[in-house]
């Protein structure tokens, strides 16, 4: 990358959303309003279908670019106590792909709406923007570690009064994370979506619905 993650991300939040370095606004952000419409938009797009967050994930892995020299690998760890500590979580679920990482690009695709760095929409990417954000039905805030990336997006966010969009800098990596790969961490804290029914949405995976991957087989590990 030509600057450090960290940097990518303080200049996003201050050329899109107005933020200073201490997360205050620094001035009237003129798109403002045309960003909650969008948003709102999504929201209902987020949580009136019935779209399977789990497809949405292994999609995306599928999607994903991998060395010339890697094996593509997309794991699934349900764990009964959340590393974020996230409050009111019914556990956590964390996602590791050892994909090439994000990239500048990436990164502004994921902190937009109705925006994807794919050339084709396949499956449920693409729809209204959606894709990664369907995590949002069963957490308030994912977590992403990937390529020095450390960031979260919260569901609301006060200053900008905007969601899903705005990244918040992590600066305490749970141990749990495994830095050598993409790890996306979701704390489980959305009502109906607890640990037992995100437990029960893995086992329940049946093999043909994934026969369109010919990249990768997810695996199932850690269902505590």
């Amino acid at each position: 990358m030509s600057i450090s993650a960290i940097e990518h991300i303080t200049r996003r939040r201050r050329d899109k959303f107005g933020l200073d370095e201490h997360g205050k606004l620094i001035g009237v952000n003129p798109l403002a309003s045309d960003l909650r419409n969008s948003i709102d938009h999504l929201a209902e797009g987020l949580y009136t279908r019935n779209a399977h967050f789990i497809f949405e994930l292994i999609q995306n892995a599928e999607d994903n670019e991998y060395g010339s020299n890697v094996k593509p690998s997309l794991t699934f760890k349900l764990l009964r106590d959340d590393p974020t500590s996230t409050v009111g979580a019914d556990g956590a679920l964390i996602v590791e792909n050892n994909e090439a990482g994000f990239t500048e690009k990436n990164i502004e695709a994921i902190c937009a709406v109705g925006k994807s760095t794919k050339e084709k929409a396949k499956g449920f990417i693409g729809e209204k923007g959606i894709g990664f954000k369907s995590v949002f039905r069963v957490t308030s805030r994912p977590f992403i570690f990937s390529n020095g990336y450390c960031i979260s997006l919260p569901e609301v966010h006060e200053a900008t009064g905007l969601g899903y969009i705005v990244p918040e800098w992590v600066e305490n990596i749970p141990a749990q994370i495994d830095q050598s790969v993409t790890s996306i961490v979701l704390p489980l804290d959305v009502t109906d979506f607890g640990h037992e029914e995100v437990r029960k949405m893995l086992t329940d995976i049946e093999p043909e619905s994934i026969l369109f991957l010919y990249k990768l087989l997810p695996s199932h590990s850690n269902l505590d």
